[in-house]
């Protein structure tokens, strides 16, 4: 995790199917205001999560 100015970039490593690493990267605004759901829909794309999932988890 690293921050720059007002946003988060966030990274997972995880394995892939053929035994080497993958990252995943997804930058999210830091603000003292709500997410836009646009926003917040970009942010769960580049996660790789889907809305039932992130739902689910809430």
């Amino acid at each position: 995790m690293r921050q720059k100015g007002s946003h988060v970039v966030l990274r997972r490593q995880s394995a892939n199917s053929e035994g080497g690493d993958t990252s995943v990267t997804c930058v999210v605004p830091l603000h003292r205001r709500d997410l836009v759901v646009g926003t917040l829909g970009s942010a769960l794309r580049q996660a790789g999560i889907d809305v039932e999932t992130f739902i689910d988890v809430l």
